[in-house]
């Protein structure tokens, strides 16, 4: 009866040193780190991102000088993709994302609060092989950039009027010396009845 008792609690000491450290495990290790929307597209595909009424269309590949994966090269090359992108309805143009080993800079764009770079082209070529236009897939991650402060927008040469603010944050302007402020809605009219601001 002894030995029976003892495999009980061995089998449940063991049980619990199993599952209790998963219980209770982190929840930012078991969530993958996304920064922004990830997507696929194929030459004249366009995705939709509906909350935010993002259109992004692959438009072309103009240059692929990567290293082909069977030869070893001094330089590793690069790719260069056009994309298109179109925001509430408003074409914002035309944009070059150059893909090169070890430099993400280069296939970064930003524009309009949000940036889009380009992660992978695929198929890598391979000597004595084209890549047909019809055959590349890009992988793309677009993401909503932090709004800096207003002061910091307007030094970088942004105009007044054109200034971001936060999310529930109010553009005014300051009367002393026409530099801009974000406020709380309901700081507004206070602050333009003591002539402190007025409304750009």
């Amino acid at each position: 009866m002894n030995i029976l008792h003892l495999s009980i609690v061995i089998i449940a000491c063991i049980t619990i040193a199993i599952i209790l450290p998963h219980a209770f495990a982190d929840t930012k290790e078991s969530v993958p780190s996304i920064k922004g929307a990830q997507f696929q597209l194929k030459v004249n595909q366009t995705t939709s991102l509906e909350s935010d009424s993002i259109k992004i269309k692959f438009l072309n590949v103009t240059e692929d000088s990567r290293c082909p994966s069977d030869v070893t090269c001094v330089w590793q090359g690069e790719v260069k993709i056009f994309v298109n992108i179109i925001k509430n309805n408003k074409a914002l143009g035309d944009f070059s994302l150059t893909s090169r080993a070890g430099d993400k800079n280069l296939a970064t764009q930003v524009f309009d609060g949000y940036s889009i770079q380009v992660v992978k082209v695929v198929p890598y070529p391979t000597s004595g092989k084209k890549i047909s236009l019809s055959d590349y897939v890009a992988t793309f991650v677009i993401s909503k950039l932090d709004v800096l402060s207003p002061l910091k927008q307007f030094k970088s040469g942004i105009d007044s009027k054109n200034i971001k603010c936060k999310d529930n944050f109010h553009l005014i302007i300051k009367s002393k010396d026409r530099s801009p402020a974000c406020v709380k809605p309901e700081n507004v009219t206070k602050l333009v009845a003591r002539g402190w601001a007025m409304m750009e």
